[in-house]
């Protein structure tokens, strides 16, 4: 059979197209006697996606729950091979988005506590996703948001040298690999294999997405781009998206710190931006901290400034000069809100300026400034080699 617009699937009757992707496309059917009963048809679109179709029945019919499609009847022998589930009139979270740019905070806080709750039940049966998108997000005409298409989802093994060996199999298999470029997380790229963890960094993209209406540039938080967003909205979406040994490590553990941010206990006043950062990513700062290698050019710019001012003392006393100290002054502020060892850093290149004008100026100060720059260097290099750099 050829999936077109009247074709037969069982007691059903192929309606319209309604999506279509690497490993099949997805039809609209109403019931031959139930014309008020309408559903959601798959289709495999090559024989050598069969496995694919057949997990994604399988992994679906162990996963009931309101936030996740579900499926309700399956047939890998015909041709081509179909999967049967919940159809949800409405649009997927992508199509808002490309119509409204931005979410409504309210709604946006709505709609990821239901993919938290959907996917923190997926987590718990051992379930990952693998290309959770504002595409696979769907919200009914009468509010449901139900995550969608478990096509390239896989189970988490008891053993991760099986998920692993599953995942190397699958990349030199003929088949694409899976995840779509923009929601994969960094460690994916690198080539390791998917856990819950990747999907909590999709997750925290599509977040960010919705806050923000645009995926992060660079390591601004999504208040960057909204002024009305909260610090709960910035702290949640850094730790989504921090490092994976840092992470939420899944769905739950991501849901758990959300319930924290967005309901502080009773009596307690809303946490204040740097107490949401905190319980965001583990009781630090991973935006300042993550821009630690433009704090170091700040302090070199810094140096600069002061090499260039205090090269020619007699300009400290004019205008421009103490212009210039000032503006050194508040580079040094800024380099040591972004560095990510401020004292290390100001020892180093501190030490630097002192070498540098006890070389023309006065001779101890060479000494003194060639001592807190090997110093600070040497102490710096023993936390990297500790690993607490």
């Amino acid at each position: 059979m050829k999936p077109e617009t009247g074709a037969s699937c069982g007691s059903y009757v192929l309606d319209r197209k309604i999506g279509s992707g690497t490993f099949g496309e997805v039809w609209t059917a109403r019931h031959r006697e139930w014309d008020d009963r309408v559903e959601a048809i798959k289709f495999s679109s090559d024989p050598r996606f069969l496995d694919k179709i057949r997990a994604e029945g399988d992994l679906l019919h162990t996963l009931e729950h309101p936030n996740i499609v579900r499926i309700h009847d399956i047939d890998t022998r015909a041709d081509p091979p179909w999967l049967r589930m919940e159809y949800v009139p409405g649009e997927s979270l992508e199509d808002r988005l490309a119509r409204e740019g931005k979410i409504p905070l309210p709604e946006a806080e709505r709609i990821l506590g239901a993919v938290l709750d959907g996917l923190a039940h997926a987590h718990a049966h051992r379930v990952i996703h693998r290309d959770l998108k504002p595409s696979n997000v769907l919200l009914g005409e009468n509010g449901d948001v139900k995550i969608a298409d478990f096509g390239l989802a896989a189970r988490v093994e008891e053993d991760p040298e099986a998920l692993a060996l599953s995942f190397e199999a699958e990349k030199t298999s003929d088949a694409p690999l899976a995840g779509t470029l923009d929601y994969l997380a960094p460690e994916q790229k690198r080539g390791a294999p998917p856990t819950p963890a990747s999907d909590v960094y999709a997750l925290g993209l599509l977040f960010y997405r919705m806050v923000a209406g645009r995926l992060p540039a660079g390591l601004k938080p999504p208040s960057a781009w909204r002024p009305d967003a909260l610090p709960r909205h910035d702290a949640f979406a850094s730790g989504a998206l921090d490092a994976a040994e840092t992470r939420y490590a899944d769905a739950n553990e991501a849901r758990e710190a959300w319930n924290r941010l967005a309901s502080p206990p009773p009596g307690k006043k809303s946490p204040s931006r740097s107490e949401a950062d905190q319980a965001g990513t583990r009781a630090r700062s991973p935006w300042a901290e993550r821009w630690y290698p433009l704090g170091e050019g700040v302090y070199l710019l810094f140096v600069v400034l002061t090499a260039a001012v205090l090269a020619n003392v007699r300009a400290v006393a004019s205008p421009l000069g103490v212009a210039l100290l000032a503006v050194s002054a508040l580079g040094a502020l800024l380099g040591a809100r972004l560095a990510r060892r401020p004292l290390l850093s100001a020892g180093f290149w501190g030490g630097l300026v002192f070498a540098f004008m006890g070389a023309r100026l006065f001779g101890p100060l060479l000494w003194i400034g060639i001592a807190a720059a090997s110093a600070s260097a040497i102490v710096w290099l023993a936390k990297l080699a500790a690993k607490d750099g």
